[in-house]
């Protein structure tokens, strides 16, 4: 149960890392804020991570070497689809399963709409 509270604790937190492997550095961002977003992107050039597929697709396939990560998955602002007369307003970390809860009614009438993969599944 201790371990259970203190991942779910780690999960409400701020995250960067930095991790050196054989000769390389490796940083892992994952914040919080959308202010922080800005700073890391504003100073640094990472590889945007939400869903992952391309990139590890990119590493096994492509043998490319990155060095930093941005996870967008934890960030709140970037997790919510707002609605006005116009449309919708998607966030950039919005998962298949998000979009389907607020824009089911909608989506239901399309025969298709992103790959398996992308679809949560």
């Amino acid at each position: 149960m201790k371990k259970k509270n203190l991942l779910l604790n780690l999960a409400r937190e701020e995250l960067s890392l930095q991790v050196k492997h054989l000769d390389r550095q490796i940083r892992f961002d994952a914040p919080r804020r959308l202010q922080n977003v800005q700073e890391i992107l504003h100073t640094h050039t990472p590889v945007i991570l939400s869903g992952g597929t391309d990139i590890g697709l990119w590493v096994t396939k492509k043998h490319m070497e990155l060095d930093h990560f941005l996870y967008l998955g934890n960030v709140e602002a970037l997790n919510q689809i707002d609605e006005d007369d116009e449309g919708f307003v998607i966030g950039a970390a919005i998962t298949h399963e998000g979009a389907m809860q607020k824009m089911g009614r909608i989506l239901k009438h399309c025969r298709s709409y992103g790959g398996v993969l992308a679809q949560n599944r």
